[in-house]
This record gives C-alpha cells, sequence and structure tokens, in this order.
C-alpha cells in the first residue's frame, strides 16, 4: 500500500516547470503552458516508491497525453510484476496438483527388466591373459 498522495501546490508545480524546463520528458517536446494541458509526472511510480517518490528527480512535467499513456504501461507492467512476484513466492496454488507416485498423464512407464533372463549368459573371460614362457 502507498502513502497517501500529498497534494502538489501551484507555487510547486510552477517551480517543477521551471526546473525541468519546460519540456516534457516524456516525448522531449516544449510544453506550451497556456495551450496544451500538463501534468506533474512521477518517472518511477509512486506504487514502487511510496512517499520516497516525491522528490524533485523523480517529479518532472508532461503532456496529458504522454502522462496518459505512460501510465498505462506502468500499470501494465506493475500488474506483470505483481503476478511474477507471486508465482514465486507460491501464493497461487495449483488447482489439481499432481499426486506423489503416480506418473504424469500420457507418459510411457519406463523400461527396466522386470522379468528373468530367458537365455543363459556366456561364460566369464579373464581380462588378463598371461604370456607363455619361453
Amino acid at each position: 500500500m502507498t502513502d497517501p498522495r500529498p497534494q502538489l501546490s501551484d507555487k510547486n508545480r510552477k517551480r517543477l516547470f521551471r526546473l525541468h524546463n519546460r519540456t516534457c520528458h516524456i516525448c522531449g517536446q516544449p510544453i506550451d503552458g497556456v495551450h496544451q494541458a500538463w501534468d506533474i509526472e512521477h518517472i518511477i511510480p509512486r506504487n514502487l516508491l511510496g512517499r520516497h517518490a516525491d522528490t524533485d528527480d523523480n517529479m518532472k512535467p508532461a503532456h496529458k497525453t504522454c502522462h496518459r499513456e505512460k501510465s498505462k504501461v506502468d500499470a501494465g507492467n506493475l500488474a506483470e510484476a505483481n503476478r511474477r512476484e507471486d508465482r514465486f513466492i507460491g501464493v497461487h496454488q495449483p488447482k489439481q496438483p499432481v499426486p506423489p507416485g503416480k506418473p504424469l498423464p500420457g507418459a510411457s512407464p519406463a523400461h527396466r527388466a522386470t522379468a528373468p533372463l530367458s537365455k543363459q549368459l556366456p561364460p566369464r573371460r579373464s581380462l588378463y591373459i598371461p604370456e607363455p614362457r619361453r
């Protein structure tokens, strides 16, 4: 859970707008503050950093349309990261666990010699044969 979002005053919005050279940090185009709608946007989402996300380095101006598109991508990435973390720590249990000792469906049994041999083995031979003496 993230910390409550603080309200950014007009004075701070103006300061951040000037601090970052009046440009959209997403598309790099200049922002016309009179004719274009803009927001102060977090580079690293607050969902990840909490209250530590509210720094001048992490808050930059962006066009509203650019901000909206980036927020969609951020939400998808965050959801994917949460799903991976849940799988990693084992939050979700499989619906039907495979019982121990039973083979997986569709697997062929292992080939083993379970019956006694039907033919006789040849006699054992020695690997070392001494040479005849002269």
